[in-house]
């Protein structure tokens, strides 16, 4: 599968899906040969997590292959590289100036997990990684910081970094942000909306995806369905009229209600992702 992306970025609004499809997505590029690992960033604190989050035990207990980044790890790498000591950066990192820095510039933490996501695939070239955003705010926060430290420093560290950053990010075919929407008026005007503002925010392709979609269900126009599947059937067909342009693709609903079943569901699904 030589047409995919480096990097997948899932986003949307709370509640879509993101994680679901994050790890069904990786776990298709797998099955096609691709060496694809899910990405998740699991803390924006400085603080150590006591256990694996559930996005990640999900993961592990499919056996899907996972990277879990911790931001404490992430800026002791970054400061410690380009200090050339990861001792003087572990402590740079645990001084009340560091935690300040994070507190006072937005977008920092995220600057620090994409510098370190960028590394993992300029280290691996047959990598590809799909990144679980936390919501669509993060993202969008994500893309603006590297924009924004890009043109606030003309030099120095964080200028350097970003401007490698760029560099990667905005690569011809490097970069695909998936945005998930639910079949409802409201939810795809919302996803329709993010797409506007990611594009201003970077040059990066992006598609809009409406998930948990019953119109793709195989035989479900044949079927006599009650009055409430009947309405949600009819909300999409709605959808599709108004906002169809704008939608690149529909994401199967699963009728499972586990986890591990439902991602294995949607694999078949995710070649519409790439």
């Amino acid at each position: 599968m030589s047409r995919s992306k480096r990097l997948y970025i899932i986003t949307g609004k709370g509640g879509v899906g993101k994680t679901t499809i994050a790890l069904a997505l990786t776990k298709h590029l797998n099955s096609k040969g691709v060496k694809a690992r899910y990405l998740n960033f699991t803390t924006s604190t400085l603080v150590d997590l006591e256990h694996d989050i559930q996005e990640v035990r999900l993961a592990k207990s499919m056996g899907i292959p996972h990277c879990a980044l911790k931001l404490k790890d992430t800026a002791v790498e970054f400061v410690g590289r380009k200090l050339k000591s990861q001792t003087v950066g572990s402590w740079v990192v645990k001084t009340p100036f560091f935690k300040a820095l994070l507190s006072m510039i937005p977008g920092f933490n995220y600057l620090l997990y994409l510098g370190k996501t960028l590394d993992m695939l300029k280290n691996d070239p047959e990598l590809v990684l799909v990144l679980d955003s936390p919501s669509s705010g993060h993202a969008l926060t994500m893309l603006e910081a590297t924009k924004n430290f890009g043109e606030i420093f003309q030099s120095g560290i964080l200028f350097d970094e970003t401007q490698r950053m760029i560099g990667y990010l905005y690569s011809d075919g490097f970069t695909q942000i998936n945005i998930l929407s639910l079949p409802t008026l409201m939810a795809a005007n919302e996803a329709i909306e993010l797409e506007k503002e990611l594009a201003n925010a970077a040059p990066i392709s992006s598609k809009v995806f409406c998930n948990n979609s019953f119109k793709e269900m195989q035989g479900i126009d044949e079927l006599d369905l009650p009055p409430f599947l009947e309405a949600k059937f009819s909300a999409e067909k709605e959808i599709e009229k108004r906002l169809g342009e704008h939608i690149h693709a529909l994401i199967k609903h699963s009728l499972s209600n586990e986890d591990g079943t439902i991602i294995d569901d949607l694999v078949p699904d995710m070649e519409k992702l790439i």
